[in-house]
């Protein structure tokens, strides 16, 4: 699962407590396109704009899948994706502070990424996942009003039912979205 996480934070631009705070039933349809839908009432939300759906790019839906078939129990819509992986939500009801700890604990194995304190650009964190994703979309020339749509940034200046505008055609946004190049993630 903590492989899923990973690819799925990459692969989506989504913050690290709306992945871990995911149910099955916030994969859903929209316009004939499956996607993470961050507009349940209960999701914890960082911000108004992270109300979202967010495509499932194609080389991620197989490990969903892979994964999904682990569940030796009725899955419903209301079944976390992570049941009990990352302990008890906070007060708050977040489970991001638990989650980062132990991916964290993680990433510090891996030598090659592991943590300088004096050396600032080997530091990575689950937020950098994030920010890969914002770079794949810089990459491929998107427009930083797309990307923001997509990763659930506000738009500072913009009427509220503009920032809440989802990109009409999700076929499009899909068929972009598959072309970022997410190979690396069959290595993780």
């Amino acid at each position: 699962y903590i492989k899923l996480v990973f690819a799925m934070l990459v692969c989506s631009g989504a913050r690290l407590e709306e992945i871990v705070s995911l149910q099955w039933g916030d994969i859903r349809d929209h316009q004939s396109v499956q996607c993470f839908d961050f507009n349940r009432q209960s999701l914890v939300t960082k911000t108004q704009y992270s109300e979202r759906r967010t495509p499932i790019v194609d080389l991620l839906k197989p490990l969903i899948e892979k994964y999904k078939k682990t569940f030796r129990v009725k899955i419903k819509d209301d079944t976390p994706i992570f049941p009990n992986k990352f302990g008890e939500a906070n007060a708050d009801g977040k489970y991001s502070n638990n989650a980062s700890q132990k991916l964290g604990r993680i990433l510090n194995k891996v030598p090659s990424i592991r943590r300088d304190r004096e050396n600032a650009k080997y530091l990575l964190d689950t937020h950098s996942f994030r920010q890969t994703f914002e770079g794949l979309c810089e990459d491929h020339s998107w427009d930083g009003t797309l990307i923001s749509k997509v990763t659930g940034h506000g738009l500072s200046g913009m009427d509220i039912h503009y920032r809440w505008e989802q990109p009409r055609n999700f076929k499009n946004l899909l068929d972009r979205m598959n072309q970022l190049d997410f190979q690396f993630i069959k290595g993780i």
